[in-house]
């Protein structure tokens, strides 16, 4: 829990945050749709608590666990948030 101390949602990069929310926008229109989408708003909607518990670790954990459940959301915007998502993950978003 020591880690969550060094890292804030601030830290967090501007794209990734607009990612996150605008996961949760199309989990929360899908949520009826499929057990996933209602799952992913659920990691979507602890973002925070996981940043404030576990740090940076705590959000890429729950980003691969968004990612996860949002496996089968398609379209543009779709491509472009998990894009954005993974990267972060990856490291490639600092």
């Amino acid at each position: 829990m020591e880690q969550g101390k060094d890292f804030s949602w601030n830290d967090v990069p501007g794209e990734v945050r607009v990612s996150i929310a605008a996961a949760l926008v199309a989990s929360r229109k899908r949520s009826g749709k499929s057990t996933e989408f209602r799952i992913a708003q659920s990691y979507l909607e602890h973002v925070p608590h996981a940043i404030v518990e576990f740090g940076k670790m705590g959000l890429e954990d729950q980003l691969l666990r968004i990612l996860d459940c949002l496996t089968y959301w398609r379209g543009e915007e779709a491509r472009a948030v998990k894009k954005i998502l993974n990267a972060y993950v990856k490291g490639g978003i600092a």
